[in-house]
């Protein structure tokens, strides 16, 4: 269940009570004939007083003196903490190419001089006897996930692609990881903020983070 933004909560009252009085209004002001339609009781000034009655309306917890600019004690719809689940899975991205080309692809020169981020998170294999060579990247899938503080996380690492990982939730746990192994970590989320997790024989680019955003507390 997702927190609804104050915001909306605001709006939705104000749409509920302005559509309460003018089905009111009509009710009361209107009659029905059945010669020519409708037909009124009230007239136009008297509609048009209480119509405009509506746009002064101010909702539940909205601060008047702050032309309902600011929210004062409104009362939250507040989600109880959720137990949250995950899979994330290592891989990693395979461009092949051949400086000659071949069936799929035209000829592409190897990239000779081109410097990368040290770490081992990206691998450059030179050409082979056929002219074959390859540009990988290694990743988490996903590599971002949204919470709310006060849910239980739970992180299935699956190791796919790679023989070998060695992984780091911040703060939390350091754990090896290889190809077909499932490794578990459970924790609270509870401070707001950003939860990274990296493994290290694969920096930098295979990273991730796990975003806590913060839980609105009901008023009192």
């Amino acid at each position: 269940m997702k927190n609804v933004p104050r915001k909306r909560v605001v709006t939705i009252a104000v749409a509920a009570v302005a559509a309460a009085i003018i089905t009111a209004i009509i009710a009361v002001g209107f009659g029905y004939n059945s010669n020519n339609g409708i037909s009124g009781n009230m007239n136009n000034n008297t509609l048009q007083q209480q119509l405009q009655k509506i746009s002064s309306i101010q909702p539940p917890g909205v601060n008047a003196a702050q032309n309902g600019q600011s929210i004062s004690a409104m009362p939250a719809t507040v989600a109880a903490p959720e137990n949250r689940t995950f899979w994330i899975k290592t891989v990693h991205l395979d461009g092949n190419a051949n400086i000659n080309g071949d069936t799929k692809h035209p000829p592409e020169p190897f990239p000779a001089n081109t410097t990368y981020p040290k770490g081992g998170g990206f691998v450059l294999s030179p050409p082979d006897k056929t002219g074959a060579w390859n540009f990988r990247a290694f990743t988490f899938e996903p590599s971002q996930i949204i919470v709310y503080q006060g849910d239980r996380i739970t992180l299935n690492f699956v190791g796919v692609q790679g023989p070998n990982h060695f992984i780091d939730v911040s703060g939390i746990a350091t754990f090896p990881l290889k190809r077909g192994e499932i490794h578990t970590v459970t924790f609270i989320a509870d401070k707001a903020g950003t939860i990274n997790y990296t493994c290290h024989i694969h920096m930098p680019n295979m990273a991730g983070e796990i975003l806590v955003l913060p839980r609105l507390a009901a008023a009192q």
